[in-house]
């Protein structure tokens, strides 16, 4: 793997054959989004973990069913895509709101996120994801991301999960146009 670019994921692994083999699909085979958060991840239960694979998967499957033809079992020209999250964590909604809207809170957070390198209160999440023939397994795609939540204040950042939400629609679009840009397609939107 290597670094990735500004609109990739923080790692990047590429085969060679990568674009060929998506050219050459038309159908996706998207396994249930995995969980794999560390024992000492603090403020997720179990309900909100199985609530956020279930809510990344069915976002990821509405964007690529507009694309692919989605299918269960592994066939010819199928891409296999498994993503599992890898942390998840909840914004702290009445501090992040204030720092978002209150000058002299926004100044300390912003020099507080200076001084550690993360935003304060926001949400945030990790993916693992690999793109690979469902045939054979041939890996294709691999990239490893992590998003921190926004500054906009709207509906979803008044949820303690909003800020992980947006990410997930983020990353399903950014996905979606990956993937139509390898197929070198004409309605691909950047997201």
């Amino acid at each position: 793997m290597r670094a990735g670019n500004d609109d990739e994921g923080l790692r990047v692994y590429r085969s060679p054959g990568a674009r060929d083999a998506i050219r050459a699909s038309d159908a996706m085979m998207l396994e249930p989004v995995q969980l794999w958060l560390a024992a000492d991840d603090e403020g997720l239960t179990d309900e909100q973990g199985r609530e956020l694979g279930e809510r990344f998967y069915a976002t990821l499957y509405t964007a690529l069913a507009d694309d692919y033809r989605m299918v269960e079992e592994a066939g010819p020209e199928t891409l296999r895509f498994e993503v599992a999250l890898t942390s998840a964590e909840a914004a702290d909604v009445k501090r992040d709101l204030i720092t978002k809207a209150v000058a002299p809170a926004r100044i300390l957070s912003t020099a507080a996120s200076k001084i550690s390198g993360e935003p304060m209160f926001q949400g945030s999440a990790t993916i693992e994801a690999k793109l690979s023939d469902a045939s054979t397994g041939e890996v294709w795609v691999a990239s490893i991301d992590r998003r921190v939540g926004g500054n906009a204040i709207n509906t979803e950042t008044l949820q303690s999960w909003g800020d992980v939400y947006n990410i997930m629609d983020l990353w399903a679009a950014a996905i979606r146009y990956k993937l139509c840009s390898a197929r070198a397609a004409k309605t691909c939107e950047k997201p």
